[in-house]
């Protein structure tokens, strides 16, 4: 799998959504946004962004129209990327800056990618 980063904004009054693009590189697969393990329960961890006030945020991910708060299952088709975003509510309004996104993938046979884009500004 390869991600690629496109950048976050402010998508409302204290909302920002990050952009991401994910392709499978090598064959057709099932995988889940937004969690790193999601068939282990005691392990789940999802997606984050920490602003420059040192503030975590847990991430909504949104993809072919459908969002979810947990974990979103996505069908890639080997070569054709995927766009996927990330939304994250109640952004403290004093944040001027993202200190880090780590957007996370898994697929059926729990391996898994994290992102890890630094110093971002919205």
């Amino acid at each position: 799998m390869k991600v690629d980063f496109f950048g976050c904004a402010r998508s409302g009054h204290n909302q920002i959504s990050c952009l991401t693009k994910i392709v499978s590189t090598t064959n057709d697969q099932t995988i889940i946004a937004n969690r790193n393990h999601p068939f282990l329960i005691a392990g789940l961890i999802g997606s984050s962004l920490f602003d420059n006030l040192g503030r975590e945020y847990a991430a909504e991910v949104s993809a072919f129209d459908q969002t979810s708060s947990k974990g979103l299952e996505i069908s890639l088709i080997q070569g054709v990327p995927v766009e996927v975003k990330f939304i994250f509510n109640d952004i403290d309004i004093q944040a001027i800056a993202i200190s880090a996104f780590k957007p996370v993938f898994v697929n059926k046979s729990d391996q898994s990618i994290q992102g890890n884009f630094r110093n971002i500004s919205f």
